[in-house]
């Protein structure tokens, strides 16, 4: 089965504005894929109209259709991890190889305290 794998170099998932977010990705594809990027996503779902942003995005070298590369951003201040009632703001690394298609995600926390912020 097609995977992509997302590992953080710690080990926690959070990360307070400013801190690096860097991490490993690894791939195991039915075929070579021309490239695979790497970002750096948030969501809003809840009562609000749904929203999704990129705050950064980097592409790795594939030369075969198993492998790995590491991902390295130096910084994103916001917006920040949230939970609340009517909606919440979530975050992830996304990795896509195109144009096969597969994607893998893991989650993580962006905020001062480096816990979601609620209300």
């Amino acid at each position: 089965m097609p995977a992509i794998m997302i590992q953080f170099n710690q080990e926690d998932a959070a990360f307070a504005p400013g801190e690096p977010i860097a991490g490993t990705v690894a791939w195991d594809l039915p075929r070579k894929a021309e490239r695979v990027v790497v970002r750096l996503v948030w969501r809003t779902t809840g009562e609000c109209a749904e929203d999704i942003g990129v705050a950064a995005e980097q592409e790795l070298d594939t030369t075969s259709r198993k492998g790995q590369g590491t991902f390295h951003f130096p910084s994103i201040d916001g917006p920040y991890s949230f939970t609340g009632k009517l909606f919440q703001v979530r975050w992830t690394v996304q990795a896509t190889s195109d144009p096969i298609g597969t994607i893998g995600q893991q989650p993580f926390t962006l905020a001062p305290t480096k816990q979601a912020v609620g209300l």
